[in-house]
């Protein structure tokens, strides 16, 4: 009887549902309200994310390198420099906090693959940012979109500002020499084979550039025709002939930069006395063996004196082999003294000569220097230097214009087959607390706390009112016993 009058019951719990039913219906839809907007508007806005998932596919970004050679690297897509200019791109990102959203790393990328037993194996790039930043979920879309796009516009701009004509040129500011030049064009040819060949590695051989920046006559052609048109610019053969032309003719290139008369002439100089001197060792030798020939005897004498004639004979062999090879260097010095021009000749014709008037009777060196000169007079090659000066100029506008069209070709190519795949377009929510669950789990408790707070309420209260009304009946005192009261049972 106690225990039912202070414990509770569900009859209680009941009554009290029965008769505050519109004000328990009332607090539960506001605690509902109310749990479901902090759920989803501060809750869950710090805990979920938008992703999407992509990979890229045939684009400018090769060996995870833009065209210029710079690294790419995902984290620097979301560094605050990067997404500065993502915001600043469009006007309807200005409202989103990038800076906070960097500095409590609320943006990362990260790679997805499947499991290893699935049926079908993936792996792709996923980009999250915490929704919170975002107004509504275009917004964050365009946004994300944003920031995934943007290697790839990088890219494209890169290969479009690339510098194709670098060894064009080191051709034009070349002053050294005609083989450095011809090198640079050489250079040009195979650069612009590579590029085709890296296309045709790619997209295949009879891949098609319809491309109306082209030219008819180029516009419509396979990757291997493209690269086929190069054989007939500046090929092989053609930078054979022109390295032996410079070579045969000993063609200088420049003589302000190529001033190399004095030490020329000072090497002349030291072949010519060498000879000289060869010439004298020559007659020695000469006169030595005249007279041992003429002592020769019979026997052993004989003998010895036949071995000293051998060695006599190849000594003088030896100083004219030189002195032929000391000719053939002292005319290839003295042509490539003569290239240079009338002025720099008459200078080296002064230092041969000594200081005067030039038309005077040449010295003895000059005089040596043309005797043999005179001797090797080169008829293997005809072409003039205005005439190679010509040819350099007429393959390097060829080169010029192929470098335009494998440039555009190699644009063409890349910007059409480029493409990101997404694995969801718009952005999917992941992270928080479902909002249907959230809903369910605020409705019920907004019901269990009002229905508590009106049962502590209002039970306490019944309970009091009815022990009030119901009232305490006496119950009668025990009569004593009879030896208590002092009454013999006698």
């Amino acid at each position: 009887m106690e225990n039912q009058e202070n414990g509770l019951t569900l009859g209680d719990i009941f009554r009290v549902i029965k008769k505050r039913i519109l004000w328990i219906a009332i607090s539960t839809v506001i605690i509902f309200i109310i749990g479901t907007v902090a759920l989803n508007f501060v809750y869950n806005k710090d805990k979920e994310y938008y992703t999407i998932g992509f990979e890229y596919h045939n684009t400018a970004l090769t060996g995870s390198k833009y065209p210029d050679g710079t690294a790419f690297r995902y984290s620097d897509l979301i560094t605050e420099d990067a997404l500065k200019k993502i915001v600043e791109s469009d006007s309807d990102f200005s409202d989103i906090d990038y800076v906070d959203m960097v500095k409590t790393d609320s943006i990362q990328f990260s790679l997805y693959t499947s499991d290893e037993d699935a049926d079908v194996k993936e792996s792709y790039e996923m980009l999250s940012v915490k929704v919170k930043y975002f107004k509504d979920i275009n917004q964050a879309r365009e946004f994300m979109h944003a920031i995934i796009q943007s290697p790839i516009e990088k890219a494209q701009s890169l290969m479009e500002e690339l510098n194709y004509k670098t060894n064009l040129y080191a051709f034009d500011l070349c002053r050294t020499t005609y083989s450095d030049k011809i090198s640079y064009l050489t250079s040009q040819k195979n650069y612009l084979d590579s590029i085709y060949n890296a296309l045709i590695d790619t997209y295949g051989s009879y891949y098609t550039v319809n491309d109306g920046k082209l030219s008819d006559e180029y516009n419509g052609m396979t990757l291997k025709q493209l690269q086929n048109t190069l054989n007939n610019v500046f090929s092989s053969n053609d930078s054979s002939y022109l390295t032996s032309a410079v070579s045969a003719n000993y063609f200088v290139l420049d003589s302000l930069t190529y001033d190399f008369t004095s030490n020329a002439v000072s090497k002349i100089q030291t072949l010519l006395q060498e000879k000289k001197e060869n010439v004298k060792g020559i007659e020695e030798l000469s006169s030595s063996l005249a007279s041992l020939i003429a002592q020769i005897g019979t026997g052993s004498t004989e003998i010895l004196a036949q071995q000293d004639v051998s060695s006599f004979q190849s000594n003088i062999a030896s100083f004219v082999i030189r002195n032929n090879n000391i000719d053939r260097s002292v005319t290839d010095i003295w042509n490539q003294i003569h290239q240079l021009g009338q002025e720099t000749e008459n200078k080296a014709k002064q230092l041969l000569i000594g200081e005067g008037n030039t038309e005077t009777t040449p010295g003895t060196l000059y005089r040596q220097l043309m005797d043999i000169v005179e001797d090797s007079v080169n008829t293997t090659n005809t072409i003039t230097k205005e005439e190679l000066d010509d040819l350099l100029t007429l393959y390097r506008t060829e080169l010029e214009t192929a470098t335009e069209i494998a440039r555009e070709v190699k644009i063409f190519v890349t910007e059409n087959e480029t493409a990101i795949i997404y694995k969801t377009y718009n952005p999917k929510k992941s992270g928080g607390i479902n909002l249907f669950i959230g809903m369910a789990l605020a409705l019920v408790a907004g019901f269990v706390l009002t229905t508590f707070v009106f049962c502590c309420i209002d039970i306490p209260k019944a309970k009091e009112a009815a022990r009030k009304n119901k009232g305490v009946v006496p119950v009668p005192a025990a009569a004593p016993a009879p030896e208590a009261a002092g009454i013999s049972k006698e």
